[in-house]
C-alpha cells in the first residue's frame, strides 16, 4: 500500500512539473528615454517625448523564451499625435519588423528572430514612438493583441501568449503635470476629490475612470492615496 501512494504522489509531481503555467508577461514604458519606467508622465501642448516600450517577465524555461511578438499601441488621438516615422521596432532584439501609424490613434508593431534563440528575460525592448502634445489634457496609452488570427507574441515552443493582452493592457497616463489633476484646471482640489468620490469602488475602469489614477482598472483607496499626495497643488499646468 505505502509503494503504491509513493507511486501515485510521484506521478502527481511529475505531472505538475510538467504542465507549469506560462508566466504573465508585464509591459512597460520609459518616457525621455532616460532609463526609468513610468505609468505618468506630465506633457502639456506642444511638448514632445519619445517613449521606449518593454516587455518583462519572459521565463528562461526551456522553450518559453519569445521568438516574435507584435500589438496594437492605442492613444486618444484628439490630444496626441504620433510624429511621423517615429514608431520603430528594436532592430536590436528583433532580426525583421514593421512599425506603422497608418490608422491614427493606433501604433501597430511586430517583429521576430529566426536565426536567433528566443529571448527571455526583463526590459525587453519591443520598439519605440514619439508622441507630440495637441492640447494639454489627460490621455491613457494602451497595448492590445493584433486582432483574430494573427499570432503575435509566441514561444519558442508554438506557444501563442496574445490571449494575455486581448482585454487590453494599460501601460501609462500623460497628464497635465499632476496625476490627480482629474478635471486639467492646473490644481488639484475639492473638484478631483468630487470626481474620485463618484467613481470610488468602480470595479471595473476598461473604458476608462477619471479617477482610475494608477491603471488597474478599479477605482479604490490607491487612487485616493494619489489624490491626497496631490491634494493643494495649484502649479500642474506650469
Amino acid at each position: 500500500m505505502r509503494v503504491k501512494f509513493i507511486f501515485l504522489l510521484a506521478l502527481v509531481l511529475v505531472i505538475g512539473s510538467g504542465s507549469e503555467a506560462t508566466a504573465q508577461m508585464v509591459f512597460d514604458l520609459d518616457f525621455n528615454q532616460d532609463g526609468s519606467l513610468e505609468i505618468f508622465y506630465p506633457l502639456q501642448a506642444d511638448d514632445t517625448v519619445a517613449v521606449d516600450i518593454y516587455v518583462s517577465n519572459i521565463q528562461p524555461r526551456e522553450n518559453e523564451a519569445l521568438k516574435s511578438m507584435g500589438f496594437v499601441l492605442t492613444y486618444d488621438d484628439s490630444h496626441l499625435q504620433a510624429v511621423a516615422e517615429s514608431a520603430r521596432v528594436d532592430s536590436v532584439n528583433w532580426e525583421f519588423g514593421l512599425a506603422n501609424d497608418l490608422v491614427s490613434g493606433q501604433i501597430e508593431m511586430f517583429g521576430g528572430r529566426i536565426l536567433l534563440a528566443g529571448i527571455a528575460g526583463d526590459n525587453i525592448k519591443l520598439g519605440e514612438v514619439t508622441f507630440r502634445a495637441l492640447q494639454t489634457h489627460i490621455s491613457v496609452l494602451r497595448l492590445f493583441d493584433r486582432g483574430d488570427g494573427v499570432d503575435s507574441f509566441v514561444a519558442e515552443d508554438g506557444t501563442v501568449l496574445d490571449d494575455q493582452i486581448a482585454g487590453g493592457v494599460y501601460l501609462a497616463r500623460l497628464h497635465a503635470g499632476c496625476p490627480a489633476d482629474s478635471n486639467v484646471d492646473g490644481d488639484v482640489d475639492g473638484s478631483d476629490l468630487y470626481y474620485l468620490i463618484a467613481e470610488f469602488d468602480q470595479l471595473d475602469c476598461g473604458a476608462g475612470c477619471e479617477s482610475d489614477f494608477d491603471g488597474n482598472a478599479i477605482v479604490n483607496e490607491e487612487d485616493l492615496a494619489i489624490v491626497a499626495t496631490d491634494f493643494g497643488r495649484v502649479d500642474c499646468l506650469e
